[in-house]
């Protein structure tokens, strides 16, 4: 592959970008995209990570900015609350 040119490539002509990318407008043929598959797998979103909610719960708590704001100062707004509803 041809060194790329320090022009942003929507500045440069089609025919330059295209031979950079060493591809054509016509794109792959049948044989190369068949190779693709082969090599690469199917062009598919990867599967959803387990526990996903359970991670984002955990990676709150443990924010420092969460947890200075709830380390049981007596500023915090959960101790204002308890006084004012006397929970505790």
């Amino acid at each position: 592959m041809a060194p790329m040119d320090t022009q942003p490539f929507w500045a440069r002509p089609l025919d330059a970008v295209l031979a950079d990318l060493a591809t054509t407008l016509a794109g792959l043929s049948r044989q190369e995209a068949l190779a693709h598959l082969k090599r690469f797998g199917p062009n598919e979103p990867a599967p959803p990570r387990r526990f996903e909610p359970l991670r984002e719960i955990a990676a709150y708590l443990v924010n420092p900015l969460v947890l200075s704001g709830t380390a049981g100062r007596r500023g915090s707004p959960r101790v204002r609350w308890c006084r004012a509803t006397s929970c505790g």
